[in-house]
């Protein structure tokens, strides 16, 4: 039925290859891109400590995948599903990544430099994954 959300083999394949995505773009900003700006910030964990509750981390992911998915099952089809994926991805940015920084740059003590790095890439791997569900999800048609 069209409009309605459906559980099937698109949904779970979409889910996963978005957790995969968001996994490695969270360790390519966090621990590749962004790591020396992290550093001097006095509110982090150690590494082992980390580590010890990165199972913290996994559920979260799943979960914020899942629900992408499902969101975008229902997102309006109208426009070209590389527009859709763009324009639904920054939709994603905005009621996520921007405000949850806004809010830890308000709450802990961050310089507005990492602020400003995380919003910034965080926001072009969220548009990214955008893109791969529209993609997933595209028309028969704009397949070819």
């Amino acid at each position: 039925v069209k409009g309605e959300c459906q559980l099937n083999i698109r949904f779970w394949v979409a889910s996963i290859i978005v957790a995969v995505i968001w996994f490695a773009g969270a360790y390519l900003i966090n621990a590749v891109l962004i790591i020396e700006d992290w550093y001097p910030v006095e509110i982090l964990r150690g590494w082992d400590e980390e580590l010890a509750r990165y199972q913290w981390m996994v559920f979260p992911f799943f979960l914020w995948s899942f629900a992408a998915v499902w969101i975008y099952q229902n997102f309006a089809r109208r426009q070209p599903w590389l527009t859709r994926g763009v324009t639904y991805g920054v939709w994603l940015s905005l009621i996520t990544i921007v405000p949850m920084r806004m809010i830890n740059y308000a709450t802990f003590k961050l310089p507005g430099a990492i602020l400003i790095k995380e919003v910034a890439l965080w926001s072009v791997m969220i548009v990214f994954i955008g893109v791969v569900i529209a993609w997933i999800y595209r028309a028969p048609a704009e397949a070819g």
